[in-house]
């Protein structure tokens, strides 16, 4: 890969950083001298972004010196739990008015439920979380009836339709893991293994083994959970676990859920030797990777990493 090519990175890249950063810094520490020393540094690091930035290792590198220098480890710790608990109460009426069976059309709701999840992120910083129950279940109905934008569920239907694949699914955020279990128990109702990948500790938002057992994640069956390291948003080239790797290895299709794992993933495809097909699951939340996809703000994504590559008319990137 050439790792001078430019991806997504843009100029508003950095406003969106700077939002999170201080977000972060607020929630952290109430020491209003720590505050001003953590902003300074935070536009120090503002100066290295460039097109060739991955902007999701910059967002790494900062959360990282505001941890070490607020020793706080969980900052999103409350709204983690509340997600996790509306989350669930969501999915369970999300269930109740989705099509049964093992149909496409099964599928497509699952992954209308999957996306919605999506839009619990507290870490974009042009986007705003309206964490309440009926907000959340009305952004649903408008899903369904708006649909994908990018919809390689059909693809993915045949795929797994016949079980006996394994499937490693990366998920996102705390809360969000309650609607993508709509999708994991689907998946599973056809016959196929799913090897769900938390982080191992605390980090932003970002789901733990904690949060997935809090949504009963260890209790579907043909799942196994596997932890990786933590200090990272999405998968990057230091942060798997062996278990990860074993999985990787052996995974007939990636699942990566949310913007942050689509960064990575896609950066990181060839250089860590992915062969096998991924499947990108998310909401486009930021301008700069709607525009890499081609789409408006806002949109609908579940689409293989094929079709990112005639959309994009590379063969790489």
């Amino acid at each position: 890969m050439d790792k001078d090519k430019k991806l997504w990175t843009r100029p508003g890249c950095a406003s969106c950083l700077t939002k999170i950063a201080l977000d972060m810094i607020q929630r952290s520490t109430e020491d209003e001298d720590l505050k001003r020393e953590l902003v300074r540094e935070m536009y120090g690091k503002l100066q290295d972004i460039s097109s060739k930035t991955l902007t999701v290792e910059l967002a790494n590198e900062m959360l990282e010196i505001i941890e070490d220098k607020t020793g706080c480890p969980d900052p999103f710790i409350e709204e983690k739990k509340q997600s996790n608990e509306i989350g669930t109460q969501v999915a369970a009426r999300i269930r109740k008015v989705i099509s049964s069976g093992k149909t496409e059309e099964h599928l497509r709701d699952a992954i209308f439920a999957s996306i919605i999840g999506n839009i619990i992120d507290f870490a974009t910083g042009d986007h705003e979380v309206e964490l309440d129950s009926e907000a959340l279940f009305t952004e649903f109905k408008k899903i369904k009836e708006h649909g994908l934008d990018l919809d390689d569920t059909a693809q993915l239907f045949d795929l797994m339709k016949d079980g006996k694949k394994r499937i490693l699914y990366c998920l996102d955020n705390a809360g969000e893991v309650a609607f993508d279990k709509i999708l994991i128990e689907f998946l599973v109702s056809l016959g196929n293994e799913i090897f769900l990948v938390v982080k191992d500790a605390p980090y932003s938002n970002d789901c733990t083994v904690v949060d997935a057992r809090q949504v009963n994640l260890d209790e579907v069956p043909n799942s196994t959970i596997i932890p990786t390291a933590r200090f990272c948003l999405g998968f990057t080239k230091n942060n798997p676990s062996p278990e990860f790797l074993k999985a990787l290895d052996e995974a007939d299709l990636v699942i990566s859920k949310g913007q942050n794992n689509f960064e990575t993933f896609a950066y990181y495809r060839d250089e860590k030797g992915i062969k096998i097909p991924i499947l990108y699951v998310f909401r486009a939340k930021c301008e700069p990777l709607a525009r890499f996809w081609k789409v408006e703000v806002g949109a609908n994504i579940c689409a293989f990493h094929s079709r990112l590559l005639l959309i994009r008319n590379e063969r790489s990137f």
